[in-house]
This record gives structure tokens, sequence and C-alpha cells, in this order.
């Protein structure tokens, strides 16, 4: 081999490496480009996760609710959507996310979960190269609310604290009452006066410590929780349920007004600045429910029937020193009535509640099957909120 040639293949060799170091060189860049990618993506993508975990929980405390979906800009007028909305903006405010974040919501078919989705967008840098410059992530996260009992189901609760006021008045006249245990509280007074009766747990007095009067026509027969005594509570004790009639009255397909009147057969939601009118022969709701929200509702019926459209709740009266009457026949409750300023009086010859009433005093007379769903012992329910995924 001459001179010549062999120097010919030396830099051959020599533009061989130069070529491949090249080539090791943008391999190592793009690995490291890549890296850099995967490693910001992940920390993005934790980030979103932590935002929306706290936000569905957020959200969940304010459970249940109807099924609802929709996106967080504008703010929904669902109490438990705005709670976890808000807290995905003031978690991501000043953030490099905030810009592009966008943030879907929706409420389970049964009104118990909720599920929140976060989706932002990240920088490229290896991607970037390929004309890419950005890419999108997101983090799902559902949360739910579960009531645990933690006592009897609580059948009525009076606010009034007043020994003058009625606060629990039963008067069921040479018949009989029965309860299926159900817990039934006073802050104030307590009259029952009746031929017989099997009650649950039942407590009275309040800070002002007022009295309990029960007459029993049958040789004191009258039993609460197995004692022929209610038992005497000095405490104050705060409404077991508040509702939101704003947020109510909101809902897809509620309808609004001033004064309303709701026929027979009518189900859904019906709101009222003044008064809710409702009568006949028979007045019953709908297959589907009703639940009624007005200052002042005015039922009267031979018969009425009632059941729940949202979420239990059945009549909600918001007026001051207001009286709730249901009278007739028959009067057939199942759901929440709620009177936090008024009387709830019901009155029909025949009575059969199942659910839960609360108001500020309740006057109940007539033949009674009561049974009670209410929030347990009066209002100690408590819930467990945690992820299902």
């Amino acid at each position: 081999m001459t001179r010549r040639s062999r120097s010919i293949r030396r830099a051959g060799e020599r533009g061989q490496v130069v070529i491949m170091g090249a080539a090791m060189l943008i391999a190592v860049i793009a690995a490291a480009a890549l890296a850099i990618d995967l490693g910001a993506n992940a920390s993005v993508r934790a980030q979103l996760q932590g935002v929306a975990d706290a936000a569905a929980f957020a959200g969940a405390r304010y459970l249940p609710e109807l099924a609802a979906s929709g996106t967080c800009s504008p703010v929904p007028s669902d109490i438990a959507a705005a709670a976890a909305c808000n807290l995905v903006t003031a978690n991501l405010a000043g953030s490099g996310q905030a810009a592009s974040a966008q943030t879907t919501w929706s409420v389970s078919s049964a009104g118990t979960s909720i599920q929140i989705v976060v989706a932002a967008s990240a920088p490229s840098l290896f991607a970037g190269v390929l004309g890419i410059k950005t890419t999108r992530i997101s983090a799902v996260s559902t949360a739910r609310n579960t009531p645990i009992a933690t006592g009897p189901p609580a059948l009525l609760f009076a606010g009034d604290a007043a020994c003058s006021g009625i606060g629990i008045t039963i008067r069921v006249n040479n018949s009989t009452a029965t309860d299926n245990g159900a817990f039934m509280q006073s802050n104030g007074a307590l009259n029952i006066s009746l031929n017989q009766g099997t009650f649950g747990p039942t407590t009275y007095g309040g800070p002002n410590h007022c009295p309990a009067s029960i007459a029993s026509t049958n040789n004191n027969s009258a039993t609460f929780n197995g004692s022929q005594t209610p038992t005497f509570d000095a405490t104050s004790h705060a409404f077991p349920l508040t509702y939101s009639q704003a947020s109510i009255c909101a809902q897809p397909g509620a309808t609004n007004g001033t004064n309303l009147t709701v026929t027979s057969g009518s189900t859904g939601i019906y709101c009222a600045t003044g008064t809710i009118t409702g009568g006949g022969a028979t007045f019953a709701s709908g297959a589907a429910g009703l639940t009624l929200i007005a200052a002042q509702i005015n039922l009267s019926a031979g018969t009425i029937t009632l059941t729940p459209f949202y979420q239990g709740l059945l009549l909600l009266q918001t007026g001051a020193a207001s009286t709730l009457t249901l009278g007739g026949n028959v009067v057939s409750i199942t759901g929440v009535i709620d009177v936090p300023s008024g009387t709830v009086s019901v009155t029909g010859a025949n009575n059969t509640i199942n659910g839960f009433v609360e108001a500020k005093d309740i006057n109940i007379q007539g033949i009674l099957s009561l049974t009670g769903t209410g929030p347990p012992t009066g209002g100690a329910q408590a819930n467990s909120i945690d992820y299902t995924q």
C-alpha cells in the first residue's frame, strides 16, 4: 500500500468518527430534552392532581345535589360545583398553568359524588423541536359524600326555646300514635296528649328549662324509648338541616314567580317570593315528586298526598312567623318539611308522616303513623367524604 492511499484512508476514518460523534451528541441532547419534558409534565400532572383532589373534596362537602355537569367558566350556581371551581382558581392563581387551565365538573345521578377534571398546557422542549410547543395534561378526581348513621333517625325538631311557645305538641284524642323509634327534639316545650303512644328517644327543655306535659287517658301508657318520661336536655340545638333557596330555585326546570298556583299531579320545583297555593278535593304530587319553596305555602284539600322531587325536600316555607297548615281527612307526607321561622300544623284526621319535620314550632293532631327519616339523633349526623378514584 502506498503512502498516499494510507493517508486517504486515515482521513476517511476521521470523517466517520466526526459524523458518529455528532449523531451521538444529538441523541444525548434529545434524550436530555425528553427527560426534561417528561419531568416537567410529571410535575404539572402532580400539581393538577393535587388541585383536582382538593376541589373534589371541597365540592363533596355540599352534596347531595341534583345531577348536573358543566364547566367552571363562569362559576356555576350549584353550591358543590361552585366550591370546587373556586378552589381550583385559588390554587392555580399565579402558576404557569392558570392561563391555560380548563375545569369541568359533574355530579352523579344519585347526587352523592362529584367529579372534577382539570386540564392545562405544559411547555415542551423536546417536542418543540418537532413543532409541538405545548403538551395538554389533565387530572381527574372524584369524591363522594356518604352519610353515616350515629343514632336513630330524626322525626321532629322544634327550635323554639321560649317556654310559652308551642314547641312540639301532639294531640291525639282517644286514639294512638306510634313511630319507628325515631328521635324527637324540642329546644323548649313538649306537650303530648293521647290515649296511647309509643315514641323513640325524645328530649325537651332547652336553656330555659321548659317543662314537658305528658297526658294519657290510658294510665300513662305513653312511652319514650321504653321510658314513661322523655329526657330533659338544657342545650339549644341548631336546626339539623339547612337548605339554600337560591341554589334549589336555580336548578334546571324550576318554576319561579311571585305567587304561584300548583295543581294536583304537578311535579318539579316551584319557587315563589310570595305565596304558593294548591288544593281541591284531592291534592297529590305527580309520580316524580314535588318541591315547593315560598314565603307562604297554602295547601287545602280533603286528601293530601305528597312526595319530594329535590333531594328529599318537600316543603320549605321561609316567611317569618308564618304557619304552614296541612289539614283534611287524610294527610300522607313523605319527605322533609322545613319552616325555620314559623309553625308546622298537621291537622288531618288520619296522618301519615314518613320523613322529617323541622320548624320553630310543631303542632300535630289526629291519628298518627310516624316514621322518621331525618338526620340521626336530631342532627348528630356524620358524613364520610372519600375519593373514588
